[in-house]
């Protein structure tokens, strides 16, 4: 990213606005950072959403004239990631080229023109953050530390891979602990770590009894019982203990040597993959706004939301063509009302995830389209079925349905059979 007027300039932050947000208004969407010269006048403001900031980043960097090639097997996404990472001709700055193969090791034979491209990051989130490189909850992961991962520098290439996801795509990994977020964008000593942030459950319940303890004798009693001493050996807090509080502040500094200082290279690792694309500075410029994308936020979509992010494409006006479009496009909310009050085998991020690729609607803006399937297969007959080209994100109806019922069963079948790029 150019960086020449930085001195003068913060990045202005924009809350990033959730698909249905209905408890935020225009002014409070809009927080806006001014940086005010001590010396002089107050600087210029600059207004700047997520999107706006990825989309400088993806200009600033991303070279389109030339790629890094992708060759991924869906059932083993991790090791396809990190062949391609290492491999000479790589840099995070090339346009990405995915091509997945089937379960034989066939090429399915896709172009990508940015659809597996979508899918391979959506992939690569759920693979990446449940491998041995995480710890923790589900929506609040954390860095584990693994000595051969570090070794092979997986830790480092998580962080660029989650760089580019966002640059690229615009897609943010969402389920980041505070405390992992915190440790990226201010200095380990300052952040501040919760005893549940333990992922050891016998340490985390341990702690938690010494946070409750009624005297210092009974503290001492614990730590003696569950061999607590090895820990503060490790961890430095092996001291007299002389009050309650003393015992409190030491069960916060073993919470801290747990889940940041003992894995100190993990996170050091890690955060130096994160700086390409000039990510990671944006993030530390912008925190507020950047936490939704990195931190869980359940993104909320409607019916009415969902069906916002299409536009329709429909035939000329009062032909027959529109008339079955009418009816199809009355199916197509009904099937969202479904799936809005559960009524459906489907979710939203189903169906987005079939149209696009993606699972959630991205930080960058994306373009969706519904369409018609009017004209008949080679067999000579209607589709039945749903179609997508996830590469410029059309979602194709079928038109051979008279009944409703008809319609959503072979939705639903078509979209929990289809693999790869929504053909079923």
């Amino acid at each position: 990213m150019q960086d020449t007027e930085s001195e003068d300039f913060l990045y202005a932050s924009l809350l990033f606005q959730e698909i249905n947000s209905e408890n935020l208004s225009d002014e409070d969407i809009e927080l806006i950072e001014e940086k005010i010269d001590e010396n002089g006048p107050q600087a210029a403001k600059v207004v700047l959403d997520v999107s706006d900031i990825l989309e400088q980043l993806a200009t600033a960097y991303i070279d389109n004239e030339k790629i890094s090639k992708f060759n991924i097997c869906r059932s083993n996404i991790c090791d396809g990631i990190f062949r391609a990472m290492t491999r000479k001709s790589f840099c995070p700055k090339k346009k990405l080229s995915v091509k997945f193969t089937d379960d034989v090791g066939c090429s399915e034979g896709a172009v990508d023109m940015g659809g597996p491209m979508r899918e391979f990051f959506t992939l690569s989130y759920e693979a990446i953050l449940s491998s041995r490189l995480f710890c923790g909850q589900e929506h609040s992961r954390l860095l584990s530390y693994d000595a051969k991962a570090l070794k092979h520098d997986e830790y480092f290439m998580a962080g660029q891979l989650i760089a580019m996801a966002l640059v690229h795509a615009g897609l943010g990994p969402r389920c980041f602990s505070p405390v992992l977020f915190n440790s990226l964008i201010r200095s380990h000593a300052k952040v501040n770590v919760p005893i549940d942030a333990v992922c050891d459950l016998e340490l985390q319940s341990t702690l938690n009894n010494l946070m409750s303890v009624g005297s210092v004798d009974e503290a001492n009693r614990l730590i003696a019982d569950t061999k607590l001493e090895e820990i503060q050996e490790l961890s430095g807090t092996l001291r007299v203990l002389r009050s309650i509080s003393d015992v409190r502040d030491m069960a916060y500094e073993i919470a801290h040597w747990y889940v940041l200082d003992r894995t100190r290279a993990s996170y050091e690792s890690f955060k130096s993959g994160m700086t390409c694309l000039g990510l990671l500075d944006a993030v530390v410029a912008n925190s507020d706004v950047f936490q939704r994308v990195f931190c869980f936020c359940p993104q909320v979509l409607s019916s009415d939301s969902f069906e916002r992010l299409f536009h329709v494409n429909r035939s000329e006006l009062l032909s027959n063509r529109w008339e079955v479009e009418n009816r199809l496009l009355a199916f197509w909310r009904d099937l969202l009302l479904d799936v809005e009050e559960k009524e459906c085998e489907l979710s939203f991020s189903d169906i987005l995830f079939f149209a696009s690729g993606l699972k959630v609607v991205p930080c960058r803006s994306i373009l969706m389209q519904l369409e018609f399937l009017h004209e008949p297969e080679e067999s000579g007959h209607l589709s039945k079925f749903p179609k997508a080209n996830t590469c410029s994100c059309i979602l194709r109806l079928p038109t051979a349905h008279a009944k409703y019922t008809d319609f959503k069963s072979d939705f639903q079948f078509a979209v929990r059979n289809a693999k790869g790029f929504g053909i079923p």
